[in-house]
């Protein structure tokens, strides 16, 4: 479901197939998620049939209780048939609340909480709003599905999970952005991006233990890269979690959570 936005051309939505792109110069299992290496926490994948298999229309995070923290543009589009995967089990998709000022093809405002049936099995705690991101740190972003590299762009899908970073070059407001950058010029060691996919699925960081969820992967600018995507030169935008903290709180029941954690807080866990 990839989007160009009319009039603007360089805002590309990342395709609800989700992907992580990665260096070509890097081995893809380094890249693959293993329970020893870097965890992809609370990752959801939603999915949808499609000639007797199952197809990924996007992903999102659990926060606890049912709740899915994805984008407005991959929510928008559910339909009944569809699932929420997470640890390997499939899960109904029960409510949808989008952000009120969220327009289909446009990009601000890219943020929805999905309800779900209860997973019965468990999953890592994630924690919002509680870390000031700052320029310059090192986001983990995680994503399942086309894969490929900065040198030929997008391959298939082959449904793994894989987990790469990226350095933080703005904070601002909605947004939280950075580059995919090539090895000559300064990439991380697993520098990554998504490329025609990853749309709700999150940026995060490990401090002191905790995850700390930070952004949804929303939209592109490819024009450094001639409008293709999975290339080097392209800046990855993410929805800014902290900016909708409001927002959150408003249409989060905080029943549905630890009192003992409040959401003014921050922190957010399954009972």
């Amino acid at each position: 479901m990839s989007k160009i936005i009319p009039l603007i051309l360089i805002l590309i939505y990342c395709s609800t197939s989700d992907a992580i792109v990665i260096r070509h110069d890097k081995s893809d299992d380094l890249y693959k998620y293993r329970t020893s290496a870097t965890p992809a926490p609370a990752l959801v994948t939603f999915t949808t049939p499609h000639k007797g298999d199952r197809y990924v229309v996007g992903s999102g995070t659990y926060i606890g209780n049912g709740w899915v923290i994805t984008a407005a543009h991959v929510a928008n589009f559910f339909e009944d048939v569809d699932n929420a995967e997470i640890n390997g089990e499939y899960l109904s998709i029960l409510d949808v609340t989008l952000h009120e000022k969220w327009r289909d093809r446009q990009v601000e405002y890219d943020i929805a909480l999905v309800k779900i049936s209860m997973p019965t099995k468990a999953v890592a705690p994630v924690s919002l709003f509680d870390y000031d991101l700052e320029v310059g740190e090192t986001v983990t972003i995680a994503g399942r599905g086309d894969t490929g590299n900065g040198l030929v762009g997008m391959m298939p899908s082959d449904l793994k999970v894989r987990v790469a970073e990226n350095k933080v070059e703005q904070v601002k407001g909605q947004w939280i952005s950075f580059t995919f950058n090539a090895p000559e010029q300064g990439a991380l060691e697993y520098e990554g991006m998504c490329g025609g996919g990853d749309s709700g699925s999150p940026a995060y960081i490990i401090k002191d233990g905790t995850t700390h969820i930070l952004g949804l992967s929303s939209w592109q600018d490819t024009e450094a890269t001639n409008w293709k995507q999975g290339f080097y030169g392209v800046s990855d935008y993410y929805s800014n979690i902290s900016f909708y903290k409001q927002w959150l709180l408003k249409n989060l029941p905080q029943t549905d959570f630890l009192k003992k954690q409040p959401l003014l807080k921050g922190s957010l866990t399954e009972k």
